[in-house]
């Protein structure tokens, strides 16, 4: 335990005093000292995730742990990691000094890898290891030094360093990204090498380690690369999102022929196998160069609200070290507590080692332990008819389920209990036809399988399965690590796989997380064919079974009040209130001012909840991470009669607009009382690398202030550059105000402002046949799309240049059969539709749409916000909303930025309908583009290197 923890809540855990921790890092014995360090990931400005750093903690023995009077070792201070210390590994380089590496990760959660160690004068003094100092070569190793990777967010969490088995002058670390390879998006370990024996710089990509298909989040995270004795076969251990568990892959590492770089590759006769069947996560393995062994760090999260863990005032524990041992007989690694958490038992050992279990179907004893916060239980079972838990056998209700363990935290009637056994699953060994999964747990794996009988075979070998779903229309298997409630479907079969289950049943335990009960496969051991035995810690609310496997879980006594969501994960906008007119304090928690159920992150960031006039209607302005958009939502400030609050109800007559078409993100409405107005800022993003950046030495800029004016007649909020900006022109307005355009389906003006890196130009299209832009005409090619508007920053051969217009979409009206989007970017909105012409038609309504794909065999509508490149699917169709889209096209432009055009819905306005303006702002790399009085606006950036015939940034 640390010194000056709590006295209510685990004591056998680390864990600090107050504020939340995650991820165990950097776990480090000195050989000169013999201590002990562990670091982890912590949040020392609250309970709740967020401002990560690095938490310290040191022991002599593994039991009795201390922090520093200054426990912070490594803050998130540097721009290359204000958005978090992330993790990572300690371990001594070629010149026997310790070195840190980690995740530095800079705001937009862009993630790169950076070296900290510790001063000379404390390896040379007392060797604290207390405070560690960056590296001035800082940032050492960027995401784009890594081919295909996809998206900056998706590079972390460094392994150990090990020597390059084809160099002894080269050393090797490992990481998780994802990356786009020749078979898709995917799963990758990957390996960087150096040949600086300090470890502090001269980092290349080397290499993929290990790719893996199947991962339905395409990443990994915290990865292990290790062996359990020298010249020992390797492992690898990774954590995996969609199931929030960490397992181990069993294989070899060796000589790739072609590529003659060294890989791990998978043993298919030893499947992968969960560590723990618990929230036992993002684990750090550790070698111990004095005790000679590996052992293994697990972070366990809490199951409490927010609001409970605020009050608490602290989140997360670490799981008790435990060793790492192989079992030659069952083909798996096992863990179990190292032999030194004996020295914290005292007198708590309950011993149930002599239970003889007849032929009962359910035998639970009581472990007399019901008033005892920690303690610690071995119970050992022997069946007098192991063939009780035969698979053959099919159990048509709960009760006749045969179950055996120990009942534990029970009160005196036993109306609140929690049960640690070893049951087989409901159901029998036949396999449910026309039935399918819901997935409120997603699955493990889905791959094209042959037959049912394919499918269960599979699930049984993947020791990860507990059950799986058959479609036979698609071929398609899904295999699951935790079983659904089952639902009819025509041409689906499913099955459980028949074997023991290590389980935690919580419906009856009184606790106030989850009831869920928790387990996974626990076949009887080969050396005890007749029974098992348990190990049980209990730790306040953290209690650690162990058994055939082992599992963590968390269990909470206390009486608070947990908020829940009744139709699940959802983006809500919530209220607090206090009655102190000065602000300072007095806040509660109140009430959900609105709730949105198809926000893919399930959050909004940066709400503006106001009106434009006193006593007028009101509004709400959330930012959204999908699109990195801002949007408006129109609707009424009214009274909910059930609850007696005021809420925000949406107004399903407009839909919600787009304040911008690019990166305008964050913004902030202002009320001025001295001009009676509401204006907005917005934050525009550089396109730039990393590398880039550094060299210009800022990042980002605020856009112009704007106005917000409601405008009744296309029922949308528009903003335009507030009217002060014209004390800025000067002599650099560019006027086209009269430019009549004929029917030439293409129409792009040059607005001879090619050399001036600061301008404004206005440009006033009327259109001699409006029809040019009818929403019935179909364009075969991008030459016969329509386009008008203006052409800025060109050269004199016209050979680069960038336009500013309003053009339709490619394609026609008709919907694409067979087709679906690949979604480079993602759905604004995902629901279950009717039909493809329901689905169009709602595309057709929400303002932030451009295109949509209907999936008829789900009956699945999704929305997208920008379209994307289309391919083929049987059972798909897809479609463009029929109207004009304000564009901005940087195809020919030589940004050394994003290419991809810009664009966004931009119909012409009930008052024009014959034409258009555009009032466009260029300010170096920053364009602000204005059509029609702001009713579409669109932010932009270009960075046009310095050339013979253009200006531009240097960049």
């Amino acid at each position: 335990m640390i010194a000056g923890s709590v006295r209510r809540g685990p004591i056998f855990h680390i864990r600090p005093p107050k504020n939340w921790i995650n991820d165990p890092n950097g776990p480090y014995r000195d050989p000169v000292t013999g201590k002990i360090h562990l670091y982890m990931q912590y949040n020392p400005n609250g309970p709740l995730w967020g401002d990560i750093a690095w938490y310290h903690v040191t022991s002599e023995d593994y039991v009795k742990w201390t922090r520093p009077e200054s426990p912070v070792a490594v803050w998130a201070d540097k721009w290359y990691d204000k958005w978090g210390a992330y993790s990572g590994t300690m371990m001594n380089n070629n010149y026997s000094e310790p070195v840190m590496v980690y995740t530095c990760t800079e705001p937009e959660n862009i993630q790169r890898q950076c070296i900290a160690n510790p001063p000379k004068s404390d390896l040379h003094g007392k060797r604290t290891l207390d405070n560690l100092v960056k590296s001035a070569l800082n940032v050492i190793m960027s995401e784009d030094m890594i081919p295909g990777i996809v998206a900056m967010e998706n590079f972390r969490d460094p392994t150990e360093w090990w020597q390059d088995p084809t160099s002894p002058n080269r050393w090797l670390i490992a990481f998780v990204a994802r990356i786009k390879d020749r078979e898709g998006d995917n799963a990758h370990v990957i390996v960087f090498s150096t040949e600086d024996p300090s470890f502090q710089s001269g980092y290349s990509f080397s290499h993929s380690l290990y790719v893996y298909k199947y991962d339905l989040d395409h990443m990994f995270e915290c990865p292990d690369f290790f062996t359990l004795k020298q010249g020992g076969e390797h492992y690898l251990k990774v954590s995996t999102m969609p199931s929030h568990r960490d397992y181990i892959i069993y294989g070899s590492y060796q000589l790739n022929n072609t590529s003659k770089q060294y890989v791990f590759v998978e043993d298919p006769t030893r499947s992968f196998t969960f560590i723990d069947y618990g929230p036992f996560y993002a684990s750090k393995t550790f070698y111990d160069p004095i005790l000679n062994r590996r052992t293994i760090w697990g972070w366990t999260n809490d199951e409490l609200s927010n609001e409970q863990i605020i009050a608490n005032g602290w989140s997360g524990v670490q799981n008790m070290l435990r060793t790492m041992v192989y079992d030659h007989t069952e083909k798996k690694i096992k863990t179990q507590p190292v032999p030194e958490t004996r020295g914290l038992r005292l007198d708590k050992l309950v011993d149930l080692r002599d239970v003889a279990v007849t032929a009962t179907p359910t035998e639970i004893i009581a472990s007399n332990t019901n008033n005892t916060l920690y303690h610690e239980i071995v119970a050992r079972f022997t069946l007098a008819d192991p063939t009780t838990f035969a698979a053959a056998t099919t159990y048509l209700s709960d009760s006749d389920v045969p179950e055996v363990g120990v009942m534990i935290r029970a009160n005196a009637n036993l109306s609140q209990y929690t049960t640690v056994s070893v049951r087989m699953p409901g159901g029998g060994p036949g396999a449910l036809r026309s039935t399918e999964q819901t997935e409120t747990y997603p699955p493990i794996k889905i791959f094209a399988g042959s037959s049912a009988d394919n499918c269960s075979a599979e699930c049984n070998k993947m020791r990860l399965c507990e059950s799986y779903t058959f479609w036979g229309e698609t071929n398609t298997c899904k295999l699951y690590w935790k079983t659904n409630l089952m639902r009819s479907k025509d041409d689906a079969t499913s099955g459980t796989v028949r074997e023991p289950l290590l389980y935690l049943g919580r419906t009856q335990s009184g606790t106030i997380g989850s009831t869920a009960p928790l387990h996974g496969r626990a076949p009887f051991a080969t050396a005890t064919p007749n029974g098992f035995e348990l190990h049980i810690f209990v730790d306040d609310s953290a209690s650690t079974p162990n058994a055939a496997k082992n599992f963590t879980d968390s269990l909470y006594n206390l009486l608070d009040t947990l908020i829940a969501d009744r139709e699940g994960d959802n983006a809500h906008v919530i209220v607090f209130s206090t009655e102190d007119p000065s602000f300072q304090s007095g806040y509660s928690f109140s009430h959900s001012l609105y709730v949105y159920k198809y926000d893919l992150d399930h959050m909004f960031e940066c709400p503006d909840f106001f009106t434009l006039k006193q006593g007028g209607e009101h509004y709400l302005k959330v930012s959204t991470m999908p699109s990195h958009r801002d949007y408006i939502i129109y609707g009424s400030y009214q009274l909910n009669n059930t609850s007696k609050q005021y809420v925000f109800v949406e107004d399903p007559t407009r839909s919600f607009t787009f304040i911008d078409y690019g990166p305008f993100y964050a913004s902030k409405t202002f009320y001025d009382p001295i001009l009676n107005r509401r204006t907005i800022w917005g934050w525009t993003n550089d396109e730039l690398s990393n590398e880039q950046i550094i060299a210009n030495g800022w990042s980002g800029v605020q856009n112009m202030l704007r106005t917000m004016v409601y405008d009744h007649t296309e029922k949308k909020i528009k903003t335009q550059p507030v009217p002060e900006t014209r004390g800025l022109r000067l002599d650099k307005l560019v006027d086209l105000r009269d430019v009549a355009v004929t029917a030439t389906p293409t129409e792009i003006i040059a607005s001879n402002t090619n050399n001036t890196l600061y301008h404004e130009i206005v440009a006033r299209f009327t259109l001699a046949d409006p029809t040019t832009f009818a929403a019935a005409t179909t364009y075969l090619s991008d030459s016969d799309v329509p386009e008008v508007g203006v052409m800025i920053r060109a050269n004199a051969n016209l050979s680069q240049y960038t336009t500013v217009s309003v053009r339709m979409p490619g394609g026609g009206p008709g919907a694409l059969r067979s087709t679906e989007q690949t979604e480079t970017y993602p759905p604004i909105k995902i629901f279950a539709g009717s039909s493809a012409d329901n689905c169009s038609a709602e595309c057709n309504k929400m303002r932030l749409c451009e295109s949509y794909t209907f999936w008829g065999e789900t009956n699945t509508c999704k929305l997208y916000w920008k379209t994307n490149p289309m391919r083929s699917k049987d059972d798909a169709t897809s479609g463009t909303v029929r109207e004009p889209l304000l564009y901005l096209g940087r195809t020919q432009s030589g940004t050394i930025g994003s290419t991809a055009p810009l664009h966004g819905r931009a119909p012409f306005a009930t008052a024009t309908p014959n034409g258009f303006e555009l009032h466009i702002f260029v300010d170096d790399s920053v364009l602000e583009i204005f059509k029609d009085e702001g009713l579409e606006t669109l932010t932009g950036r270009l960075y046009i290197d310095n050339g013979a015939d253009t200006t531009g940034i240097a960049v």
